[in-house]
């Protein structure tokens, strides 16, 4: 979803010269991790990909990621030395330090002609069990680009109607908090950006200067 912009938070009650200025703004919005932009990223880098352990390996292909209002689903199709559907499921958490949302501690069920199995160790365990895991893990800079294209497209709007050169750039994005609703995850994003504003007529504002 775009961020809005509500028109309302230009028409400031008053401007007035201040000397020493912050060069960093907060903005925050609501934005969603969508599972279908997530499925094609991951079907590009892992459908086909061989994973092996102790000897033995499998090919994943159809593999499809979604989520519901507790839980990311990750299931795909293995072929190999296991021939079946594997099953990833976990509850997603925020991770300060990396920024990211992580799935951690998954639960990995194996499926074969309609019965559900416990995957057997070296599936589910050690090396394969990483590489499995570090697919159900999010970068929240990876929403950087986009949020930054969405701003500069109202700031388009917003400058033609108000006869004005409005500019942010944006440096950091970071969640507050997120929530889980079918096929996305929905966060509000804390980003720091530097505004710079050429005003060419301060009627088109509608607010009087006050002087110091």
């Amino acid at each position: 979803n775009k961020p809005v912009i509500h028109p309302g938070l230009l028409k400031t009650p008053a401007l007035r010269w201040v000397e020493n200025v912050n060069d960093t703004t907060v903005l925050r919005l609501v934005t969603q991790i969508n599972m279908m932009d997530i499925n094609a990223l991951v079907r590009k880098n892992f459908d086909g990909k061989e994973f092996s352990s102790q000897g033995k390996s499998f090919t994943m292909s159809n593999i499809l990621i979604n989520c519901d209002y507790e839980n990311i689903r990750f299931v795909t199709d293995i072929k190999g030395d296991a021939n079946g559907t594997l099953i990833l499921t976990g509850k997603p958490k925020y991770d300060k330090k990396s920024n990211t949302f992580k799935t951690e501690n998954i639960d990995i069920a194996f499926k074969t002609k309609n019965k559900i199995h416990k995957a057997a160790a070296w599936i589910a365990e050690g090396f394969i069990r990483k590489e499995l895991t570090k697919m159900m893990t999010f970068p929240l800079e990876e929403k950087l680009d986009e949020i930054q294209n969405d701003i500069n497209t109202q700031l388009k709007d917003i400058n033609q109607e108000y006869n004005m050169d409005l500019k942010a750039d944006l440096y950091s994005i970071t969640s507050e908090h997120f929530e889980m609703k079918p096929g996305a995850i929905e966060t509000t994003i804390k980003a720091s950006l530097k505004i710079e504003a050429y005003i060419k007529d301060l009627r088109k504002l509608g607010a009087p200067i006050q002087k110091k």
